[in-house]
């Protein structure tokens, strides 16, 4: 049987930045993963010092084995996705990771401000867990093994992922296509 590498966005990512951006950097991630927490303010910064030039996807790909509070992390992010506050949460979790065991939906609707009856309805449907899986096994499609892993147009980064390696990287894929 053949596999099918999905590079690319898909209809359920949540993507930050556009479409016509010369650069995807996709990230497999745990929000309880301390290399994840390490990458992420790379990332951050890469986002927004990139605009226009770099769209970004994140993929959830919880280590429940190491991580037991992972996936209920994900769920999170999901569920605030739905009031339209995914990044808001993502950032939150990543910046947050030693609350995330002890948070409840109730005070973590309130922190963002999201509706807390539907944030807690949210939490509990199958369709984000759904997401969730999915994300993973495209992950395992793309070769993933562990977190953070992150491909760049569609490129595994081998590197150890810190802003100069990134902005490096970035760079030469801007100077190739034309300047930056």
């Amino acid at each position: 049987m053949q596999r099918t590498l999905v590079i690319g966005s898909q209809d359920s990512d949540h993507i930050w930045g556009s479409e016509l951006a010369r650069i995807e950097l996709i990230e497999y991630g745990d929000f309880q993963c301390p290399h994840c927490i390490e990458a992420h303010a790379s990332i951050k910064f890469l986002r927004k010092s990139l605009v226009p030039q770099i769209r970004f996807i994140y993929r959830h790909f919880p280590l429940t084995a190491i991580h037991q509070s992972a996936t209920r992390a994900s769920v999170f992010a999901e569920a605030a996705g739905r009031q339209d506050r995914y990044w808001e949460m993502f950032d939150y979790l990543f910046e947050n990771p030693t609350l995330i065991p002890d948070f409840e939906t109730s005070g973590l609707a309130e922190t963002l401000s999201l509706n807390p009856r539907q944030f807690a309805e949210d939490c509990n449907d199958p369709a984000l867990m759904s997401k969730i899986l999915n994300d993973h096994e495209t992950g395992h499609q793309m070769g993933v093994t562990g977190t953070p892993s992150l491909f760049i147009n569609g490129v595994p980064f081998k590197q150890h992922i810190n802003l100069p390696g990134l902005l490096n990287a970035c760079s030469e894929i801007l100077l190739k296509e034309g300047g930056l």
